[in-house]
């Protein structure tokens, strides 16, 4: 069993407490943040609010930690998370809110002479507070870059191909992602490289050495063609039209990916392989090979697979590795919010290649 430590303060709904709001992002993030139950009491038309700080701690008397954070006069007082999840079992019990009433009603009743303990009681818990986040190790700074790569999408309509689907995904030569396992990227991994990769000269500046990434780099990890013809997105309308008419796709669209992976997802018998080749490449090109700001893949790739014989002799490999150059080259000329391109090979890259030079020597 456990007793409960209560903090309590008043102050007017127009001043201090007035910010504090009965639920919101404010109560939530103290709460998370020191642990400890929060309760607002007032009334209809009420000048006056009373809130109720409040945590569990064992019979020894031993606080496991002691938190404070200040809103407005009032502090937070909390103890262990062991002693939070006690209170978050009872917290709707009918017994727990009697022992609130109970408390409200004391509190009202004590003279101002009697509350100044608690006020003096706050003001060393804040400052103990101050002390202990003085030690703490400084918080990793915020990921400012945005990504549209969507790994796990990608992986589920994979896993959900058909035997005869998995041969047409290996004729056109993107078989190599038939072994895609990752489903999340490590975004602060990725931002780490991304600042150290030069898009001009193609190269990665990690561990102390410059590493040159080239095409062949792209086919071994991700298993896309390499050499052969260049990809060019560039072509007549009138060759893709009819394509795009019958996938319902405007002139100046583009490919939604949400309806690309339930097309996909709906292809089980009686379907058209080729159309089926080109839906998977445009769906892997706006998820995980190409992927810009858009949740959905240009209409141009059609340029390019507009006859699904020649699509394995392109090279794809020297494409995807100058789209991520490009992208990162925005990004950082640009000040651009969002990162186009291959961002899973990049993070992939640099244990791939240390993993190759130990098996050589």
């Amino acid at each position: 069993m456990a007793w409960r430590e209560c903090f309590q303060d008043v102050g007017s709904c127009t001043e201090g407490f007035g910010i504090i709001g009965r639920k919101g992002e404010y109560i939530k993030r103290t709460c998370e943040e020191t642990k400890a139950g929060i309760k607002i009491l007032d009334g209809p038309g009420s000048t006056e609010r009373i809130c109720i700080f409040f945590c569990y701690v064992p019979n020894s008397g031993k606080l496991w930690s002691i938190l404070s954070y200040k809103l407005g006069i009032g502090v937070v007082v909390a103890c262990g998370q062991e002693q939070c999840n006690m209170h978050k079992e009872n917290k709707n019990s009918k017994e727990d809110k009697m022992e609130t009433r109970e408390v409200g009603k004391k509190w009202k009743m004590l003279a101002p002479e009697a509350k100044q303990k608690y006020a003096k009681l706050a003001k060393q818990s804040l400052k103990e507070y101050k002390e202990r986040k003085k030690d703490d190790p400084p918080k990793a700074p915020k990921i400012t870059f945005v990504t549209r790569t969507q790994l796990k999408a990608a992986y589920s309509v994979i896993e959900g191909l058909q035997p005869l689907q998995v041969q047409s995904v290996k004729d056109i030569g993107f078989g190599g992602l038939l072994r895609l396992q990752c489903t999340k990227l490590d975004r602060r991994l990725c931002e780490w490289l991304v600042e150290r990769f030069d898009p001009v000269s193609l190269c990665l500046s990690v561990f102390g050495k410059k590493l040159m990434i080239t095409p062949l780099d792209v086919n071994h990890i991700l298993g896309l063609p390499c050499g052969g013809e260049r990809v060019t997105l560039k072509g007549p309308l009138t060759e893709i039209h009819n394509f795009c008419v019958k996938h319902e796709v405007r002139v100046q669209g583009s490919f939604c990916l949400n309806k690309l992976k339930e097309t996909l997802e709906g292809m089980k018998n009686n379907y058209d392989d080729n159309d089926f080749k080109v839906l998977f490449v445009l769906y892997m090109m706006g998820t995980v090979l190409c992927p810009t700001s858009e949740f959905g893949v240009n209409k141009r790739f059609l340029h390019a697979l507009k006859d699904t014989s020649t699509i394995s002799k392109l090279d794809w490999s020297q494409f995807v590795l100058e789209f991520l150059a490009n992208g990162i080259k925005s990004y950082k000329e640009k000040g651009r919010n969002a990162i186009r391109g291959c961002l899973l090979f990049l993070m992939v890259y640099p244990s791939t290649f240390y993993y190759v030079k130990v098996v050589i020597e």
